[in-house]
C-alpha cells in the first residue's frame, strides 16, 4: 500500500497559504477559474483530508431567474475538489497535473441562498497521487 504524508509539508503549506485568504483565492481563481473568480466565493476551510468552498448567493452568483447559476455551482464544487488534489500535489512535491474527466451534476431545487461545497475524502486523494507518482504518471 501507497503511504503519503497526512501533515503539511513545505509545498502544502505554501499553497494553504496563498488560498486560505479570501481575497488572495478570488485573484488566484480568476487567473485559473474566471467563471469562479468573478463570484464571491472563498475557501473556507483546507488541508490534506478535507476542503470547503463557500459560495455566497448575490447578484454575482445569480441567473436571469434570480437562481444561483449552473456555472457558478459547477466551478465551486470544481474548487472544492481541485483544490484539495492540488494540495496534496504540492505537499507530495509530485509533478502531476490534474486533469478533468467527467462532471455530472443533478437539478437542484430553486436555490436563493448560500451553498457550501465540502469534500472530506482526501485521504483518497493523498493515496491516488501516491501512486501516480509511484507509477511514474504525469
Amino acid at each position: 500500500m501507497t503511504t503519503w504524508p497526512r501533515e503539511l509539508k513545505s509545498g502544502g503549506m505554501t499553497f494553504k497559504k496563498r488560498v486560505d485568504n479570501p481575497t488572495v483565492f478570488r485573484a488566484y481563481m480568476f487567473a485559473k477559474m474566471p467563471t469562479l473568480g468573478i463570484t464571491t466565493a472563498y475557501l473556507d476551510e483546507i488541508d490534506v483530508t478535507t476542503s470547503r468552498v463557500v459560495l455566497p448567493y448575490g447578484w454575482m452568483t445569480r441567473d436571469l431567474f434570480g437562481r444561483v447559476s449552473t456555472a457558478a455551482i459547477l466551478a465551486a464544487a470544481e474548487a472544492c475538489s481541485v483544490s484539495l488534489l492540488v494540495l496534496n500535489i504540492r505537499n507530495q512535491g509530485a509533478a502531476l497535473t490534474p486533469r478533468v474527466r467527467a462532471v455530472s451534476i443533478e437539478c437542484l431545487r430553486e436555490c436563493r441562498e448560500d451553498m457550501t461545497f465540502e469534500v472530506a475524502d482526501g485521504e483518497a486523494f493523498g493515496a491516488f497521487v501516491a501512486s501516480g507518482v509511484d507509477a511514474g504518471d504525469e
